[in-house]
């Protein structure tokens, strides 16, 4: 990275300052400037085309703004199969694994203090009236992931 403050040449004790992107604005103030546009809102659909150009975007600018675009509907949905999965106790104690030694295929557990639900096939299976959203975003999301993956590799 390209240093914030510089010398024109070694005899100059005069400071050069490096330019702000005129992309990104500054504040002087400390307050926060208006948030940046989002470069891709994600949907329910087009996961795939959509994971290339958030690759496209990181090639040309080495960042991308993702805003996630579920309609209030399916975002009511998720939030109801989510209460009745934690009120029937599907939630678990959530673990990190770590190993033993670095490089061990040896894995140590620990308990976190959150609770997950894994979106498992088995689980999807035994749950399915309850998970019918979930099953759903975790298919976009598997398919937008992959779709970044596959992009990448390219």
């Amino acid at each position: 990275a390209a240093p914030a403050v510089s010398s024109t040449n070694a005899n100059s004790s005069v400071p050069v300052f490096a330019s702000a992107r005129s992309s990104v604005p500054r504040s002087l103030t400390g307050t926060p400037g208006n948030p940046a546009l989002p470069d891709v809102i994600l949907g329910g659909y087009r996961s795939v085309d959509l994971a290339n150009r958030v690759v496209e975007m990181l090639k040309r600018r080495g960042v991308c703004i993702v805003k996630a675009g579920a309609d209030q509907t399916f975002q009511r949905a998720l939030n109801i199969e989510s209460n009745l999965l934690w009120s029937t106790s599907a939630f678990g104690d959530a673990q990190k694994g770590s190993p033993m030694v670095p490089g061990s295929d040896e894995i140590r557990y620990s308990k976190r203090d959150d609770k997950v639900v894994w979106l498992t096939s088995d689980f999807l299976d035994k749950n399915a009236k309850k998970c019918r959203a979930l099953k759903v975003l975790d298919g976009q999301l598997g398919d937008f992931g992959n779709g970044i993956n596959y992009a990448l590799e390219k």
